[in-house]
């Protein structure tokens, strides 16, 4: 039987052609409708950033409880003979109660998934970084009944520790606050009250090294803060290229 048409050009496949797609669109439309509610529901937030900031941060902090006790006895060990042995037990006792905190903070947050961190482990974190700086700030203290070459050195330690810590806690600037200001003021306060001319002049030293650390800690953490935010627009870009091109073989397939 010979035909006049073939059957792809028949009324019947058109009539079936125009059915399908009056099907499809709005199938289509309400997927597109839900991936753009999807990406307005997933802007990146406030929150989202400050969080990926404290897991880089907690990052960082992992040496340092396994770094604070060993270098207060190693330095024990080493001047053992010229410094107060009641002063360096105070001292060896801020190691461990620093350690200790900086410990649990640490467990607290490693054992909670990133969207369950609550307050008291951001609090932990928070004090113990504040013991960890009563702990660097007291190595002056510690000190200062000794020769000034001796309480020199030793006041060295805060310097290095706070600028090791701007690096740690770059983008989440309260966390490097609760590090350095109790730093700054122990030991400023105990050179700035010392008899020697040359460590009074350093205790106001270190004041301004801490404004000045401060402002490099703000610029650090900008561009943290901004790596973050550019990391996610590339996966947030990656993952609406995937839903087009499911939309494109979603179409394709009922157009076949």
């Amino acid at each position: 039987v010979h035909y006049p048409c073939s059957f792809a050009g028949s009324p019947i496949k058109r009539h079936l052609r125009l059915a399908e797609e009056k099907t499809l669109k709005p199938r289509i439309r309400e997927e597109q409708l839900a991936a753009d509610e999807v990406i307005d529901t997933d802007e990146v937030t406030a929150a989202f950033v400050r969080g990926r900031a404290l897991a880089a941060v907690v990052t960082n902090l992992v040496p340092t409880p396994l770094v604070m006790l060993p270098f207060a006895l190693l330095v024990g060990a080493l001047w053992r003979d010229d410094l107060s042995s009641t002063r360096l037990s105070w001292w060896l006792l801020a190691a461990v109660v620093s350690t200790v905190i900086m410990l649990l903070g640490l467990y607290r947050f490693h054992v909670r998934s990133a969207s369950d961190i609550d307050t008291l482990t951001r609090l932990t974190i928070g004090a113990g970084l504040v013991a960890g700086g009563l702990f660097f700030g007291m190595a002056p203290w510690v000190a200062s009944v000794t020769e000034v070459e001796l309480a020199l050195a030793f006041a060295m330690f805060p310097s290095i520790a706070a600028t090791m810590g701007c690096v740690a806690t770059a983008g989440r600037r309260a966390l490097y606050l609760a590090f350095l200001l109790p730093l700054t003021a122990t030991a400023s306060v105990t050179l700035i009250t010392a008899d020697d001319a040359l460590l009074r002049a350093i205790g106001y030293l270190a004041i301004f090294l801490a404004a000045t650390l401060l402002l490099m800690h703000h610029a650090v953490s900008r561009s943290v803060l901004d790596g973050i935010r550019l990391q996610w627009r590339s996966q947030r870009l990656l993952r609406d290229l995937a839903h087009e091109r499911g939309l494109r073989f979603t179409v394709e397939a009922y157009g076949a």
